[in-house]
């Protein structure tokens, strides 16, 4: 009796929450059922049949557990380190240096038509599913459609739940196999909706694009994200390096005044070449001179009085898929071990 006393309690504050924020936004609350009523008139004006929604939708419910974790806030902190610990790991590096082998010809033939290098299409596949062996077991369809009824960041969930319906229509995944992240990040590559549509490749030519599946078209997809965003395979993402104390306490002042749409863009200083770097007494960490290349780099320290590295573009790439400096750095640095 306890147990469905917290439960419904839980249930209700999820809910309340919800109402807390269409009050903020001041936007109506309705029922969920009567709010997906006008998410399907809106998709049918957007080419999804009834066929699909009757399929997409058949039991769909709001998901107490979803909107808890969405409206949950992380109260404790994590080093940079033990970040990396945990996401760089041995298991990881191991794994992903068999994977390196096992798919070493599939690997070479996208790493040619895409140029992106193999070893950072297997470290996203790591850090983002392990390598393919978990890719959530929610319901997309239901999970966004929950995020989506939240007026919290209802408007972008409901984008990404149109962007479902089509996937659903389109024939890439069965209704009953569309599962993902709670948040609705699917597949061994764990795209979002909208950039299944912009990125994903059917590499294997089967008619369908399935991350879900098929490695041909999860290597492919995620090369693939990573061109369309800029990166170059002559150069590599950058490095740690070791900063004279001029440097390292005139850090704050290198940094950008304007808004960056990427926050983790806001510890990175403004690029120069990197013969600027090493006159002003930028070192790799082993003490040696810097790459004698015509490359531009940023100067990133991610955590006060922290290690601190040099980041060409490609690192920006790696940013675009989760704007996060420890995540990006992680992938990082698990590709170094697949060289």
């Amino acid at each position: 009796m306890l147990r469905k006393a917290i439960g419904g309690l839980v249930a209700a504050l999820s809910l309340a929450s919800v109402s807390a924020v269409a009050e903020l936004k001041n936007t109506p609350i309705q029922p969920f059922d009567n709010w997906l009523d006008t998410v399907r008139d809106e998709a049918r004006l957007r080419g999804v049949a009834d066929s699909t929604l009757a399929v997409a939708f058949d039991n769909v419910s709001l998901n107490q557990k979803v909107l808890d974790l969405d409206n949950r806030q992380f109260s404790g902190s994590v080093s940079l380190n033990g970040y990396l610990n945990r996401k760089v790991n041995s298991y990881r590096i191991r794994k992903g240096q068999q994977m390196m082998r096992e798919h070493r010809e599939l690997l070479k033939k996208v790493e040619d038509e895409y140029a992106v290098q193999a070893r950072f299409i297997v470290a996203f596949w790591g850090i983002e599913t392990n390598f393919g062996s978990y890719t959530g077991n929610h319901d997309v369809i239901r999970s966004l459609a929950t995020l989506a009824y939240n007026p919290r960041r209802g408007d972008y969930f409901r984008e990404e739940l149109m962007a479902a319906l089509h996937i659903l229509q389109d024939g890439h995944i069965q209704r009953e196999d569309f599962k993902g992240s709670w948040a609705g990040a699917m597949g061994q590559s764990q795209f979002m909706p909208s950039n299944f549509i912009k990125f994903a490749r059917d590499y294997n030519r089967d008619g369908r694009k399935d991350i879900w599946g098929s490695e041909e078209d999860v290597f492919a997809s995620i090369a693939n994200y990573l061109r369309e965003h800029g990166w170059r395979d002559d150069h590599t993402w950058g490095r740690k390096v070791s900063l004279p104390s001029a440097v390292r306490q005139n850090y704050e002042n290198l940094l950008p005044d304007e808004a960056q749409r990427c926050r983790a863009l806001t510890r990175h200083t403004r690029t120069r070449s990197l013969r600027d770097w090493e006159s002003m007494g930028v070192r790799t960490s082993a003490g040696g001179m810097l790459p004698g290349r015509d490359l531009q780099a940023a100067l990133v320290i991610p955590e006060k009085n922290g290690q601190a590295y040099l980041v060409y573009d490609n690192f920006k790439g790696i940013l675009s898929y989760n704007c996060s400096n420890y995540y990006a750095l992680s992938v990082a640095k698990l590709s170094d071990y697949y060289r």
